[in-house]
């Protein structure tokens, strides 16, 4: 959206007016100093234009955006700092106190005729004398400013050095305002081949979020303050234990015997006491071939999948659990992964596949 090049009102499309008429100035919204309110019935998409740079520093993306002056119609005179490193509301804050329209753009208090400049001043109440001396100054500060009246008014991305914005730049904008977090090497090792998974990006991010602990299990969202009642804290599984990523992914007594059923599957004992990243890289080691990179963790991932969907089904629709069905979807999810992986190169049917899946992955691999 910045900087585009403003042109002014009278060449603007239907639409825009329309949303200038509804929305006020954007720019005035989104660039001063003012907070932007909210209202209940603003659409999705002004909530999301007037949330732009506050996710970090409150002032981020406001103080990186520079006004260009041209012929006065987009840029606001109190409010926008386009002469000097300070607005004129900060500079004369007596003055903007009596303005009778806070909001007003350049060319609403001033035109330019050739070398004469015309003033077009609106106040709430009388100037005092101190006001008026004040005004006189700030007169005088104005004809010394230099306007472009053959271009429009424009926005300057301030960290670019030709003044154009770029995700690039905004992300290396935004990459100074992130606590850097240092991860353990177990479980960077354990993220970094978790990327060389084949299976949709919506299951790698979820296994991403698992194995660094951040899903929004009823324990995290405790921790936000969101849940409070002790009994909406429990596992929906064993009622037990809290509900945290260990437990519900590892620890749980229903979760343990779908585990069981998986291993036992795959022609394995399931292994004591590992969870998160270790159980992440056990259950990788039992395809020993190099080449099964990209499936090594597929049956992993499809178990951990859907135990989360299965758990959200049980919050949110009051479905019951079921292990045999959930290790059927394990299964059926997990084949399609190695179908849609290898394509015609399988010669296994899934009936093949569900008797004997450690056969069928080494059959695939070689």
């Amino acid at each position: 959206m910045f900087p585009a090049v403003q042109v002014p009102p009278e060449s603007l499309s239907f639409n825009n007016i329309l949303t200038r008429e509804r929305y006020g100035h954007l720019p005035t919204k989104i660039l001063t100093g003012t907070t932007p309110q909210v209202g209940a019935k603003d659409s999705i998409w002004w909530r999301d234009i007037l949330s732009i740079g506050r996710t970090a520093d409150e002032d981020w993306f406001k103080s990186n955006v520079g006004c260009c002056v041209g012929d006065d119609n987009d840029i606001g005179f109190w409010k926008f700092k386009w002469f000097g490193n300070n607005s004129f509301g900060e500079l004369y804050p007596n003055l903007y106190a009596k303005e009778a329209f806070k909001d007003v753009l350049i060319s609403d208090r001033l035109s330019r005729n050739g070398t004469d400049t015309e003033w077009h001043w609106q106040w709430c109440e009388e100037l005092s004398d101190n006001d008026a001396h004040h005004l006189r100054a700030l007169k005088q500060l104005l004809l010394d400013c230099p306007f472009d009246q053959a271009r429009s008014d424009r926005w300057r991305w301030v960290p670019d050095s030709v003044g154009l914005f770029t995700v690039k730049s905004c992300y290396s904008l935004l990459l100074q305002y992130s606590n850097t977090v240092v991860l353990e090497s177990n479980v960077l090792d354990a993220i970094q081949k978790l990327w060389k998974n084949d299976v949709s990006s919506k299951v790698n991010i979820f296994g991403w979020r698992l194995l660094l602990e951040k899903l929004h299990t009823r324990a995290a969202l405790h921790h936000r303050g969101i849940l409070n009642n002790s009994h909406d804290i429990s596992c929906i599984f064993c009622y037990m234990h809290m509900e945290d990523c260990s437990h519900l992914f590892f620890n749980c007594s229903f979760v343990k015997g779908v585990w069981e059923t998986i291993y036992r599957w795959l022609g394995q004992s399931l292994p004591a006491d590992l969870e998160g990243w270790n159980h992440f890289l056990s259950f990788g080691s039992l395809v020993k071939s190099k080449k099964g990179n990209q499936i090594r963790h597929l049956i992993w991932l499809a178990t951990t999948w859907c135990l989360w969907k299965l758990r959200n089904n049980v919050v949110f629709n009051g479905a019951l659990p079921d292990a045999s069905k959930l290790v059927d979807d394990i299964k059926t999810f997990s084949w399609f992964w190695f179908r849609g992986r290898f394509g015609r190169k399988s010669s296994f049917s899934f009936s093949s596949y569900c008797m004997s899946s450690k056969h069928t992955i080494i059959c695939f691999i070689l």
